[in-house]
């Protein structure tokens, strides 16, 4: 109402600016066009002046503003929705889909790493495709405390933990089992089978066999998991705890077996050391009788090699005499007279 106010049928200028308070696209900042007011102003350039008649100025014609809110409005909102229509799951995940307005699921696949396009009303249900650990121990990160169980013939603490997967194939029949609350179902199956086979052992054997024990605790964990349709990859028997009463009684007994062990190798090293001593007797026994008969054989071969020597000699001999007596034509005592003379 004051000198510059804006009148009906004035050529105005303003800016666009949204409204918090009525949620829309608003004029601000409105001004007649070229600083002068009046209706005689606004009459003179409607009938010929710069501007093209109302709604000229620097902004748009006042008329096209709610068509231009809508617009945006519409954009704006149809970019939400394609935005809802896609999930993603990371490189350590895996997923189904599920209708987030009736609940049912898609049984038909199961989804891995990547952004995909679902559709609007559709999310996904996410599951770890990494190693799941299961805890029982002290420790800040530990599921449950450690696991007291009953062994044959007292009580016992165990620290122990495990790991599963949850396979791709399974995902449905688990999440329709257990929904995403399946970690806290096999963790009580875990309890139980693990206190089942502690009591299946006396208590020196969590001592003695805790290799075998382990062991024992792995293949019962897994025939029961793999009911469940999961895997288990792992077993840790980390620490057994016995009631100090008990615990001392069996590092008695423990230590009372080792000695006894100990005492039986040594009677079964002297037994050895004995043995051998025989065995080097008799081999050096052998050893000399061998000896001695390749000595009598040695002997006897020299002595009838000699006598074989001394025969041929003697042959020899006689073969000679008998030459020269028949060819000095002598008698054999003038032969034995002639050899007699030659020595």
């Amino acid at each position: 109402d004051g000198d510059g106010s804006v009148r009906d049928g004035d050529d105005v200028k303003f800016r666009i600016d949204y409204d918090d308070r009525k949620g829309k696209d608003c004029a601000v900042d409105v001004e007649v066009a070229g600083g002068g007011g009046g209706r005689g102003r606004s009459r003179s350039r409607s009938q010929g002046g710069r501007g093209g008649g109302r709604g000229g100025g620097d902004g748009p014609p006042a008329a096209l503003l709610p068509a231009a809110g809508c617009c945006g409005c519409i954009w704006f909102i149809t970019m939400i929705l394609v935005g809802c229509a896609f999930d993603t799951l990371g490189p350590l995940e895996s997923g189904i889909e599920i209708n987030t307005f009736t609940k049912s699921i898609d049984t038909t696949r199961v989804y891995t790493m990547g952004r995909w396009y679902i559709g609007l009303g559709r999310a996904f249900l996410v599951f770890p495709r990494n190693y799941q650990t299961i805890e029982f121990s002290q420790s800040e990160d530990a599921d449950e405390p450690p696991l007291h169980a009953r062994s044959k013939n007292g009580q016992v603490t165990i620290d122990c933990s495990m790991q599963y997967s949850l396979p791709l194939t399974s995902i449905q029949t688990i999440y329709t089992s257990y929904s995403l609350a399946y970690h806290d179902k096999l963790l009580k199956i875990a309890q139980s089978e693990i206190k089942l086979e502690a009591s299946e052992y006396e208590p020196n054997q969590f001592y003695e066999d805790r290799v075998k024990m382990g062991q024992a605790m792995l293949a019962r964990l897994k025939t029961r998991f793999a009911v469940e349709n999961v895997v288990v990859h792992n077993f840790q028997l980390r620490k057994v705890t016995l009631p100090a009463a008990n615990e001392e009684t069996i590092i008695k007994k423990l230590v009372a077996a080792e000695r006894e062990r100990t005492a039986v190798h040594e009677q079964k090293e002297q037994a050895v050391i004995a043995q051998s001593s025989v065995i080097a007797a008799q081999a050096t026994q052998i050893i000399a009788e061998f000896q001695a008969e390749k000595q009598r054989n040695a002997t006897i071969l020299t002595q009838q090699a000699t006598a074989e020597a001394k025969r041929v000699s003697l042959s020899s001999q006689t073969s000679v005499f008998g030459v020269l007596r028949r060819s000095l034509a002598l008698s054999a005592e003038q032969l034995l007279q002639f050899l007699w003379l030659k020595q």
